[in-house]
């Protein structure tokens, strides 16, 4: 019988019945690791939403109107909710709360799927199918200047 995925890394690797994830695995880990930073990001947020309660008027999160999935996952229930034929996760987008590391790797990843010459609006189009990015200009920028960072250390190493 095949553990979960969190026992079954914890045993020991001549133990291990597998080597390679399943599908659900990372999309289960993917989920649980966004939510963890959606509740930490915006913990009051997601503590009133998980109670039926109305959002403090000072959330930043108001105009984005959020609201949990069955997963528990904040996403906008924005202006698509009536577009009958978009897929669920255009219509209802993941909010990716700022300055989380998960967010900040999504972002790269995007970045890199337009082979780091995508421009900005590209990429948050790209983005957009699936999630909303709290300020993502600002992210989308700070990502490609990371990326510039690394080139060009790497540049300096090989010209030694």
């Amino acid at each position: 019988m095949d553990l979960p995925l969190p026992e079954h890394c914890l045993l020991p690797i001549g133990r291990r019945t597998r080597d390679e994830l399943t599908v659900e695995e990372i999309q289960d880990a993917e989920i649980r690791i966004i939510k963890a930073a959606q509740k930490r990001s915006f913990q009051t947020e997601y503590s009133a939403l998980s109670s039926g309660k109305p959002l403090p008027m000072s959330s930043k999160l108001l105009t984005v109107k959020p609201r949990l999935d069955e997963d528990g996952v904040m996403r906008s229930d924005g202006q698509l909710e009536n577009a009958k034929y978009l897929p669920y996760g255009v219509k209802y987008p993941i909010i990716l709360p700022r300055k989380e590391w998960v967010t900040k790797l999504i972002v790269r990843w995007y970045h890199q799927q337009g082979n780091h010459t995508a421009g900005t609006n590209q990429t948050l189009a790209m983005l957009s199918s699936r999630f909303w990015l709290m300020q993502g200009r600002e992210q989308l920028e700070s990502a490609k200047e990371n990326v510039m960072n690394v080139e060009e250390e790497k540049q300096r190493q090989l010209s030694r």
